[in-house]
């Protein structure tokens, strides 16, 4: 008598064979979603970055254009000048010079302490001992502030980044 094989064995062999096929298959596509998925979220993190940046830069533009300083009054005798801030954020002083309209200007001193001018039209703010370079009249009076909550007294540039100036000629 000979021996047939089995046909239900072969069909057990072919299936296992299937199996791998569909195992591979399976984990083929849990792969390409597992790396789809990592490749979004480092996408996301990246543009939730962007543009917490982008915001906190606009936010800054914003607060440097709120905050106005005048130049109400100039003694040259004691070299101090009164500035009043009518916008509508506190003003932090960096720099307060004077200097004859012949001669370019000094640009930023930092020789005034971040005195803060409150935003108050109707009250003006003494800066004492501004900076004078010697020369005949007319003279330039140049005040360089910044919004008061972007002042940083450790970081002198990014506070020049932000500064504007006040210019008033005194005759």
């Amino acid at each position: 008598m000979t021996t047939h094989p089995n046909p239900i064995s072969r069909r057990r062999h072919r299936g296992r064979r299937g199996d791998t096929v569909i195992l591979g298959e399976i984990l083929l596509f849990a792969g390409v979603v597992a790396v789809g998925l990592a490749l979004w979220g480092l996408s996301l993190g990246y543009v939730t970055s962007q543009s917490t940046k982008l915001a906190e830069d606009h936010d800054k533009l914003i607060s440097q254009q709120r905050g106005f300083l005048i130049i109400e009054a100039v003694s040259l005798q004691s070299n101090t000048v009164w500035v009043s801030n009518p916008g509508l954020n506190d003003a932090a002083v960096i720099s307060c010079t004077i200097y004859p309209k012949t001669t370019p200007s000094p640009g930023i001193r930092y020789n005034v302490g971040g005195v803060i001018v409150e935003a108050s039209a109707s009250r003006p703010t003494a800066l004492r001992e501004c900076e004078r370079f010697p020369g005949p009249p007319p003279y330039i009076v140049e005040v360089w502030y910044i919004s008061a909550h972007l002042y940083n007294p450790q970081d002198p540039a990014s506070n020049s980044m932000y500064a504007l100036v006040a210019r008033y000629e005194k005759k």
